[in-house]
């Protein structure tokens, strides 16, 4: 119990701690998340105004080069190379690669580079944009090399021509812009053929090459195994190709603070079980440690020992449960010495009970020396004197009967005891009991007086003797007591155990067993019989009937088996087995191309089932057989016996759309205006009815009426037991719809009903 304890508190932290570290560490990994981005969309920021700043102080420089007198002289004269040889100076102090200069018409008379063609400016749109606002700047691709471009106008004092400078971006560009934004910078553009190159970046060898190879708009990349943050930027397009900057972030050292926030909270939850356990384990002590003494105490008492000390523990709640565990205690063995000196008596008549015959009848049959033979007496119409008399004067003729009764077995060296009600038991030596028998009967044979009442008091008795009928106290008993229902039931006053009718018993006891086994091992099938319509047509349909191949005793007969399986109750297994085996059946003929209406006998114990129509519908729905092509079939005496369940049952039935029919009509106490009010539409007339139908005028007559009032109900009406031709025409001429019996076919298994019923259907002369 203290693990449990322990156990319990610790997982309620762990779970409470989980949960929190969870949600805490999903919590601060989206603030340092949006943090991170908020930081790279800052180093964004940083790094386009850092592009704008380098491209004005190229300008302002480029201003102060055209602003120089010496400058503006050279370019006065129109001399090219010194033209030329001057731009290449001051370019080369301003750290420039490439230096143009144009005319007002966009003629090219320096180029260091060679990039104008045929003579003409490479750079329209910057010139376009520089005479719109007098200075222009931005990012070219030029033989492959990304530059920063300039246009600053030469004035003399009036705009004489165009100077263009161009900056190489170059990885010292790209370093001292990560050095000011804080973020790692990849220049880079993309070919004619997709392929991506890079112009310089900051990037390790291994980073870069998997950013050429994979490059995304994805804000979040994965570069040599490292996650990063990026930002795909276009700063330039124009016919020498786009140009992008790529920004990256690594997530490691973003998130570096966030995973040092979570070891943290890692340690203090770890810190915090530990000391729960040590804690949890301390007070569960507190507590188990007395319950343990009391659960040994508990032991002992369980055990049969009733003198162990309770010690009374501190805790209240505790305390008071030793207190009361020592009351048990003392209770306990009190009511123990009770129950030891009542165990085998009968506190009524102070005679032995069934505990002490049964403990003094096995002793004598231990010892073995002599035979024994136990009587067993029941009074009879005793509940009949205790309902008139009350119960004292019952519990009086059985003290008084007793009394006598005792002092008779004692005269020949037996024992009595009062089984309990109205039931005695007495055994006496050897097999020769007629003596003691007719002292007892002649006991009977005398008036006995209760509350100045005589009374006429008589037994029923039952005999069994040892070893004749059997071996053991308890079987002798039971041998005994078998025989006096017989004698009761015949009303005969004495009965000898008699060992035949015990044998037949058990072995309807193993038939049931062995029906047990019949619906796990399947031997029990279904044949079918046909029921055939009598106004010519090839309409048909038929009755399954459940058949047994027992493995050892061969064909069972269902009269011999059902019957007994309604009295037990698995009469109910074995309709459950039909209903599913016949739509099973059923489904198969439908599939064949033979549909065939098939009817299934219910027993009264299928009627009181109010799971009847769940399960039915159930087998419907799994072997995929229309209602249409299932009856149920039932007798008027199941009906009888609980009406209102079995309404309950026949209406659920109905209104799910089965079709009922009543079998047997004729044979019960009902009529058809009882009938009438069952949800049925179909009614067999039983055999009895048929047999004589065409030698007996009495049987056409109740036939020909039973028929017409079905009729005027709507029923149709079918009759068992056709077996001969005059008979078929007889139930066709009385108005019959269908007949049944073997005339036109006995009972088939399902194959030969199969094919029985194409040639019927064929019109092949099948019926005699």
């Amino acid at each position: 119990m203290r693990f449990r304890v322990t156990l319990l508190f610790t997982t309620l932290l762990a779970v409470v701690l989980g949960v929190s570290f969870f949600m805490v560490s999903a919590a601060n990994l989206g603030i340092f998340e949006e943090q991170a981005e908020q930081e790279l969309e800052t180093g964004q920021r940083v790094f386009n105004r850092l592009l704008e700043q380098n491209s004005k102080l190229l300008i302002q420089a480029t201003q102060v080069l055209v602003g120089d007198f010496a400058f503006r002289e050279a370019l006065a004269t129109a001399d090219g190379p010194t033209m030329l040889s001057a731009l290449q100076n001051h370019a080369n102090r301003l750290g420039a690669e490439l230096v143009l200069l144009s005319d007002l018409q966009g003629s090219v008379p320096a180029d260091n580079m060679g990039v104008a063609r045929d003579g003409l400016y490479p750079f329209p749109d910057l010139m376009q944009a520089a005479r719109k606002d007098g200075v222009a700047s931005g990012i070219k691709v030029v033989k492959g090399q990304a530059y920063e471009l300039v246009v600053v106008p030469v004035k003399a004092p009036v705009v004489i021509g165009w100077i263009t400078l161009g900056v190489k971006l170059t990885e010292k560009v790209a370093k001292d812009l990560k050095e000011m934004s804080d973020l790692e910078v990849t220049f880079m553009t993309k070919d004619g053929k997709g392929s991506w190159h890079s112009f310089a970046s900051t990037l390790p060898p291994e980073q870069l090459k998997d950013l050429l190879a994979h490059p995304t708009h994805e804000k979040r990349l994965e570069l040599a195994g490292a996650p990063h943050q990026s930002r795909l930027l276009p700063i330039a397009s124009g016919s020498g190709g786009k140009v992008y900057a790529v920004l990256q972030r690594p997530l490691q050292e973003i998130l570096a603070p966030f995973y040092a926030l979570q070891k943290a909270l890692l340690a203090l939850a770890i810190a915090s079980l530990l000391l729960c356990i040590l804690a949890s384990f301390k007070v569960a002590g507190v507590v188990t440690t007395p319950l343990q003494r009391l659960v040994t105490v508990a032991k002992k008492i369980r055990d049969g020992s009733y003198a162990e000390k309770v010690e009374r523990p501190e805790t209240s709640e505790l305390a008071e449960l030793a207190d009361s565990l020592d009351h048990m205690q003392t209770a306990i063995a009190e009511r123990e010495q009770e129950i030891l000196a009542l165990a085998y008596r009968d506190t009524l008549t102070g005679l032995v009970n069934r505990a002490g015959f049964l403990s003094e009848l096995g002793r004598r049959l231990e010892n073995g020396a002599q035979s024994q033979t136990v009587m067993l007496l029941d009074l009879d119409r005793f509940q009949q004197l205790n309902d008139t008399l009350g119960h004292v004067a019952g519990d009086r003729v059985i003290m008084r009967i007793g009394f006598w009764l005792h002092a008779e077995v004692a005269r020949f060296g037996g024992v009595l005891a009062r089984l309990g009600g109205d039931e005695f038991a007495f055994v006496v030596s050897g097999t020769d009991y007629q003596e003691v028998l007719q002292a007892v009967l002649q006991g009977f044979e005398r008036q006995l007086a209760v509350d100045e009442r005589k009374l006429d008091v008589r037994a029923s008795i039952g005999i069994a003797c040892y070893p004749e009928h059997a071996a053991t106290a308890q079987d002798l008993l039971r041998c005994a007591d078998e025989a006096m229902y017989v004698s009761k039931r015949k009303k005969c006053t004495v009965s000898v155990y008699d060992a035949a009718k015990r044998q037949f018993r058990e072995e309807h006891l193993s038939l049931l067993g062995d029906l047990k086994e019949a619906l796990n091992q399947e031997q029990l099938t279904l044949h079918y019989q046909p029921k055939v319509a009598l106004d010519g047509s090839l309409h048909c349909e038929a009755e399954a009937l459940v058949r047994w191949e027992h493995p050892v005793r061969g064909f069972v007969p269902p009269f011999e088996f059902i019957p007994f399986a309604e009295q037990t109750g698995y009469i109910r297994e074995i309709t459950h087995w039909v209903i599913a085996r016949a739509c099973i059946d059923g489904a198969e003929l439908l599939a064949a191309g033979s549909p065939v209406r098939i009817s299934v006998n219910l027993s009264t114990r299928d009627l009181l089932d109010a799971a009847l129509p769940e399960f039915v519908d159930s087998c419907l729905r799994m072997a995929g057989l229309p209602k249409q092509y299932l009856c149920l079939e039932i007798t008027e005496s199941g009906v009888m016996e609980d009406p209102d369940r079995a309404l309950e049952t026949l209406h659920a039935l109905r209104n799910m759309g089965m079709a009922l029919a009543i079998d047997d009509y004729g044979t019960g106490y009902s009529s058809l205006a009882y009938v009438k009010q069952l949800p049925v539409s179909e009614l067999k007339i039983d055999r009895a009815f048929v047999k004589e139908v065409v030698e007996s005028e009495a049987d056409a007559m109740i036939v020909r009426s039973t028929t017409e009032l079905a009729h005027s109900l709507g029923f149709t009406v079918v009759a068992e037991g056709v077996e001969t031709r005059e008979i078929s025409d007889k139930l066709r001429e009385l108005g019959c719809d269908f007949g049944q019996g073997y005339f036109y076919s006995r009972p088939l298994p399902l194959a030969a009903f199969a094919s029985w019923l194409r040639n019927y259907q064929a019109g092949e002369p099948v019926v005699r």
